[in-house]
């Protein structure tokens, strides 16, 4: 069973990605201190993260920067945030994929299992 990380502070998103992870038969675990996501990281050790940019203290692409330093797991951003700024600094910081919100649930669930496929 593969195990999936979400990072996401907006709680609505996070319940309904993690419902919708466990119906497809991943562990889904979600960080809900944002002080301590590189802790949560380490500790959980899960095969794909999926992670907001905007989050309270430091954002997205600095955690995947911390990620990336220790990991090669993919990290999938989900964001409503979509210029090309966004989405370059994403990939330059070790992103895999981004998907700008609003997303469909089953293109997420496709992605998802396309990367963990390779």
């Amino acid at each position: 069973m593969y195990k999936i990380l979400i990072i996401e502070d907006e709680e609505k998103i996070r319940d309904i990605i993690k419902e919708s992870l466990c119906k497809w038969g991943f562990e889904a675990y979600a960080v809900n201190n944002f002080n301590n996501v590189f802790e949560e990281f380490v500790k959980v050790k899960p095969q794909l993260v999926l992670m907001d940019v905007n989050l309270p203290a430091f954002d997205g692409f600095y955690w995947c920067n911390k990620i990336r330093n220790v990991s090669k797991v993919p990290v999938i951003f989900l964001s409503s945030r979509s210029t090309n700024m966004d989405v370059i600094m994403a990939v330059n910081t070790g992103a895999d994929d981004y998907i700008t919100k609003p997303f469909s649930l089953d293109i997420l669930m496709a992605k998802i299992n396309a990367i963990l496929r390779r």
